[in-house]
């Protein structure tokens, strides 16, 4: 048995030793297991393979819903890791290169040319995930981010008002879902991005993944990429507006809700606060004050 670390891997105790012979003998090199979020599979990297390794069924349902959703997004010319391997037991996939580019004008490029091929389908997908739910974790858990919120730059009103607004919005464009830098991974020698994990494709508002992505960008040249490409394809101003408004509410709120405030990051709550406000000005200007 192979007994887990407690501040390292999702699970106390799990025997994957035959999983990980099974998997050398397929790709000739022993995975490096690394550490990974609770509730996910286990993810193992080779010096050119990731490998995501199931312990029970949530797991192994995990890994089936992800390679089918590689497969899909390959057909739809979406660059993604390519599938070595399908098991039930696991996942190989060859590891994308990334050089940690989070910006730059090649960087937002390929992001935009994704997300427009995420959209733009022709196949439907083969499953795509419900709508997220509101934080749980029960009323103590909501009060206490309440608190949070309350000592940090953002209005709980404004909260309240930006995301029943954008609930109120279609949701009938595909989705990454999760557009963010640590999924968007880029390869400066082809000058090319790769797009991983996708737990939350979905049916979203127009433009859900590219303004997700735009309050996380530094440079104020990428984020002028990101809306030009926004307001040049959009057909309802007031709704992207409404919608830039509430992803920026939420970036804000995540940072300062999940720890308290003498843990913040004040720099980068700092900068997501100035995007709020930009996005304020930008939604104004398209209709959805």
């Amino acid at each position: 048995m192979m007994a887990c670390q407690t501040d390292g891997f999702n699970v106390e105790i799990v025997d994957i030793e035959e999983t990980l012979v099974q998997v050398t003998a397929v790709i000739g090199e022993r995975p490096r297991l690394v550490v990974t979020r609770p509730g996910q599979p286990w993810v193992g990297l080779t010096t050119d393979c990731a490998i995501h390794i199931a312990y029970d069924e949530p797991t192994r349902a995990r890994i089936r819903e992800e390679a089918a959703r590689l497969a899909w997004a390959a057909r739809q010319d979406i660059p993604v890791p390519e599938v070595r391997d399908s098991q039930p037991e696991w996942l190989v996939t060859v590891r994308a290169t990334n050089d940690g580019a989070t910006g730059g004008r090649a960087y937002v490029e390929g992001a935009v040319a994704a997300a427009r091929a995420i959209a733009a389908a022709r196949e439907p997908p083969p499953s795509v995930r419900g709508p997220v739910p509101a934080h749980g974790g029960g009323r103590w858990a909501g009060m206490v981010r309440l608190g949070r919120i309350v000592r940090s730059p953002l209005s709980p009103l404004e909260f309240r008002q930006a995301r029943a607004a954008a609930a109120a919005l279609p949701r009938d464009v595909l989705a990454h879902g999760d557009f963010v830098l640590h999924n968007i991974l880029f390869d400066a020698s082809q000058g090319a991005v790769t797009i991983i994990d996708w737990e939350y494709l979905t049916y979203a508002p127009a433009h859900f993944d590219l303004l997700m992505l735009w309050p996380r960008l530094t440079a104020a040249e990428d984020r002028a990429v990101v809306l030009e490409e926004v307001s040049s394809r959009t057909v309802d101003r007031r709704a992207a507006g409404v919608l830039h408004r509430w992803l920026c509410v939420r970036y804000l709120a995540d940072l300062v809700s999940k720890s308290p405030p003498r843990a913040w990051d004040r720099d980068r709550v700092a900068a997501a606060a100035q995007r709020l406000a930009e996005a304020r000005a930008n939604a104004t200007a398209w209709g959805a004050a």
